[in-house]
């Protein structure tokens, strides 16, 4: 009978917790629009602004075809790109005269070395701006990284939100893709999490309503007014930090600045990691700037999904089985069962959205539970690399992640 109470506690919090998780989902999706929802605003208002993408890459030869490719695209607009190469030593540069070949607002930027006290792609970015002939007449500057891809429409949607809105920034949320175990598995946990430290809604309130926002940036697509990024001092306000996108977030938001950060669906792809390694790097460097480098806050993090997100679902599904097949009172088996199937009712629906709002596979809803457990294991990896000062290789370079 224990046990079957145990099930009915756990199998509760299970599906209000879920059920809440469901609640944000749909409020989310009423108050933030989509890129396809600005489709249809661009073509009502053409946009006239001036814009140039900066395009920073580090050794991307494998990866720039696809960035470029979709600039060459863009329908009724008129995209200058530049392209910053950051002490690159393979092909890229050839591979990206190739696909720009005849493009006549392409310009090609070679930096050879990266100051002490700059991150490599802040400093890129920098560079790229300040001394780029085509960035300098720019009305919208719009950093992009090597590694995305892009619909034909989504920079001029991207560009009528940003009007629509009145913002002074704007960024994309993509759609990741699943090419590898760890990117089926693992990936969407480290997503959902990601999300749920900055839901959408509250990352879209205006500069001090109530409540707050949560100040999010992504960096692979950032799009700003030239007058607001020179107003922030641009990259160099954010030189030493590694993970620029979350910095820019917080220097906007404290600029009192309006922001927003806006699902594109299949508009936006990006394929974020080779590897393993390096995927479980990745992660971890962005779990330490979303939790603003506190290791108390890491560990928070990691003993909330490991037990609730992690095991829950697990012990739940464990406790019903008990309950069929256990013998107990009849009035206590019959209350775990329906409680029990209630809890993963709600977790299998809610999980069930997000995965399909992520395009992940259906099959690898069944792995949540490993997905969240190996996400808990990354964040308890930056809660301690983050109060040890474990070096962070990035770039090239070693950088190391200051405790706050």
């Amino acid at each position: 009978m224990t046990l079957n109470l145990l099930t009915v506690a756990a199998g509760a919090f299970l599906g209000v917790m879920w059920l809440v998780v469901l609640g944000r989902i749909v409020r989310s999706r009423k108050q933030v629009p989509s890129l396809r929802d600005a489709i249809e605003w661009a073509d009502e208002e053409p946009i006239t602004q001036r814009i140039v993408a900066i395009v920073p890459a580090h050794n991307e030869q494998d990866s720039i075809g696809g960035v470029l490719a979709s600039l060459r695209s863009q329908r009724d607009l008129d995209v200058g790109v530049v392209l910053a190469l950051d002490r690159c030593t393979d092909g890229t540069r050839d591979r990206a005269e190739q696909i720009m070949v005849g493009h006549k607002r392409f310009e090609v930027m070679s930096i050879e070395d990266c100051p002490d006290g700059w991150a490599g792609k802040v400093h890129c970015l920098w560079k790229a701006v300040t001394e780029s002939r085509l960035a300098g007449r720019a009305d919208l500057l719009l950093f992009l990284d090597a590694d995305v891809e892009f619909a034909p429409d989504a920079i001029r949607a991207a560009a009528a939100l940003l009007r629509s809105r009145k913002l002074a920034l704007l960024t994309l949320l993509p759609t990741l893709r699943h090419r590898h175990w760890f990117e089926r598995v693992v990936q969407p946990a480290c997503v959902m999490e990601l999300m749920y430290q900055f839901p959408p809604d509250r990352v879209n309130r205006a500069p001090g309503a109530k409540g707050g926002r949560r100040p999010f940036v992504n960096g692979q697509f950032i799009m700003v007014r030239r007058e607001d990024y020179e107003r922030l001092g641009g990259h160099m306000a954010l030189r030493d930090d590694i993970m620029e996108d979350f910095a820019l977030a917080r220097l906007v938001d404290r600029a009192g600045l309006a922001a927003g950060a806006f699902p594109a669906g299949d508009m936006l792809r990006v394929n974020m990691h080779e590897t393993w390694a390096s995927f479980a790097s990745g992660w971890k460097r962005i779990f330490m700037a979303g939790a603003g480098r506190k290791v108390r806050r890491l560990r928070r993090w990691t003993l909330r999904v490991g037990l609730a997100c992690a095991a829950l679902p697990v012990v739940v599904a464990a406790g019903v089985v008990a309950a069929a097949l256990v013998g107990a009172p009849a009035w206590s088996t019959w209350t775990a069962i329906p409680v029990g199937a209630f809890g993963l009712v709600s977790w299998v629906v809610a999980i069930g959205a997000l995965y399909r709002s992520q395009r992940a596979p259906w099959w690898s809803v069944a792995l949540n539970p490993v997905g969240y457990g190996v996400a808990a294991w990354i964040m308890g990896r930056a809660a301690r690399a983050v109060a040890s000062r474990e070096p962070v290789a990035w770039g090239g370079r070693e950088y190391v992640f200051e405790a706050r």
